[in-house]
């Protein structure tokens, strides 16, 4: 099925950018730059849980993919905290302002410099950004949206969404989405 495939894929193409080593994947991504899916897709999003590794990888990448047919969108890494239910419990009397202030500032700030150098990344590259950062963090505004008023979690961990993030982070899509439109 197409699921499958795309899910190996995704496995080879994640290896490659966290192997540090672009020689010794430059037959999987010589395949994936020739596989039916690739062909067909106008758009290629890259998504990846980047490290600091990986990072210097990625302008190759994007060069051997690009073409004048497609369209290529870099995203970024969503935040990564320290665990949400051990910082709550930490703070139980704080409010869920207050609790999302303090997401922000315990935040991973390696995802910040990351995010920076992707961004560096497609403005060299010349193609689209995407900031997930921005979905669920506000530097301006010092806030992650991590605690929902009803006391509901966006994440299940450090860094992986909940069924409530997924919700609210497709609620936040469609209205970003439907703004574009209209």
């Amino acid at each position: 099925s197409n699921f499958n495939y795309l899910a190996k894929l995704e496995t080879k193409i994640s290896k490659f950018l966290n192997l540090g080593n672009m020689h010794s994947c430059a037959p999987i991504i010589a395949n994936f730059i020739k596989s039916p899916l690739v062909n067909k897709a106008d758009i290629l999003i890259i998504a990846n849980r980047y490290q600091k590794s990986s990072i210097k990888h990625i302008s190759s990448f994007i060069e051997s993919i690009q073409t004048d047919r497609k369209k290529i969108i870099l995203t970024n890494n969503f935040p990564r905290f320290i665990d949400p239910h051990t910082l709550i419990e930490l703070n139980k009397k704080l409010s869920v302002t207050q609790i999302n202030k303090k997401f922000f500032e315990y935040q991973d700030k390696n995802v910040y410099l990351i995010n920076k150098l992707l961004k560096e990344i497609s403005n060299k590259t010349n193609i689209v950004y995407f900031d997930k950062y921005s979905l669920i963090c506000n530097k301006y505004l010092s806030y992650c949206d991590v605690q929902l008023p009803n006391k509901n979690l966006l994440f299940r961990d450090a860094d992986h969404l909940s069924i409530d993030g997924y919700n609210f982070l497709g609620d936040k899509l469609q209205n970003i989405l439907f703004h574009n439109l209209f």
